[in-house]
């Protein structure tokens, strides 16, 4: 099972994403978030597999969510460790 994260400040896409990954994968946790602050305190106490973000958002764009997770650290540990960024129009997969 893996841990899918949603974050995008329009409810419309965001809601539409998620609906479309719930239904191509069932098994896994989705959790729609409505922006990068939102996000950075949800991993800093669970674990996460994919972050899907809009790259446009108004306080944090996907761009600085990426970097800000990256950076982050939770005791000795990295949060999240960013393998791959991949970008399709206005989404940023993390």
């Amino acid at each position: 099972m893996l841990r899918i994260i949603v974050v995008d400040d329009e409810p419309r896409q965001r809601k539409g994403l998620v609906e479309i990954i719930c239904r191509l994968r069932p098994e896994d946790e989705v959790i729609a978030m409505k922006d990068g602050e939102q996000v950075l305190e949800y991993v800093h106490d669970n674990e996460v597999d994919i972050i899907f973000s809009d790259i446009r958002m108004p306080q944090m764009s996907g761009l600085e969510l990426s970097n800000r997770l990256k950076m982050k650290k939770v005791g000795q540990r990295r949060c999240l460790k960013v393998k791959k960024v991949s970008m399709m129009g206005n989404c940023l997969i993390l």
